[in-house]
């Protein structure tokens, strides 16, 4: 009888918040282990014909690194063999990893806050939007017979930018202390 081995497959995990797998872990980094789960469940439920291999790239991007630095922990999945790219995390970052991706034909999954870092091969896992949440705290927070008004200042980064395009919520939030019956 003739024993067939499968390669694994090779999922590219690309950390985005520092310099190596070892250090993002050391911050609480536990993708790899979390997908694992789901990846041996699906194994023994045999939806899976072969396991899973994890490959790691790290660069640390921005706002503290470099679009760079993202850009060359792409690559190097990619020159890997990976068939998907989980990550990043970070807005800019997935900003910056949305053309490399179509460029790549890999799927990428991002969970950024950026609704802009979606493509044909980039998929976003919503978690949260920077251009529509920017306003949600003030709106909590404020009660109109404490506060008049509100100041909303993005970040210096490409999502912080989209919240200042026209028609945006990053202004200032005026507060009404009539209520709906007094006006």
């Amino acid at each position: 009888m003739l024993l067939r081995m499968t390669a694994p497959m090779r999922v590219g995990i690309l950390h985005d918040m520092a310099e190596s797998a070892e250090e993002e872990a050391s911050l609480g980094g536990a993708r790899e282990a979390i997908m694992r789960l789901a990846i041996d469940d699906l194994r023994d439920r045999g939806r899976l014909d072969r396991d899973v291999e994890f490959v790691h790239g790290a660069g640390l991007g921005l706002p503290a690194g470099t679009a760079f630095a993202i850009e060359r922990a792409f690559a190097e999945l990619v020159a890997q063999g990976v068939i998907l790219i989980v990550g990043p995390a970070i807005g800019d970052n997935a900003l910056v990893a949305t053309p490399l991706a179509d460029q790549a034909r890999i799927p990428t999954i991002n969970w950024a806050g950026t609704e802009r870092a979606r493509s044909e091969y980039m998929f976003h896992l919503q978690v949260g939007s920077h251009e529509d949440e920017s306003v949600l705290p003030s709106r909590i927070a404020v009660t109109p017979s404490l506060c008049a008004a509100v100041a909303v200042a993005p970040s210096a980064s490409a999502p912080g930018d989209a919240t200042l395009r026209p028609g945006s919520f990053a202004r200032v939030i005026r507060i009404s202390s009539a209520t709906p019956s007094q006006k």
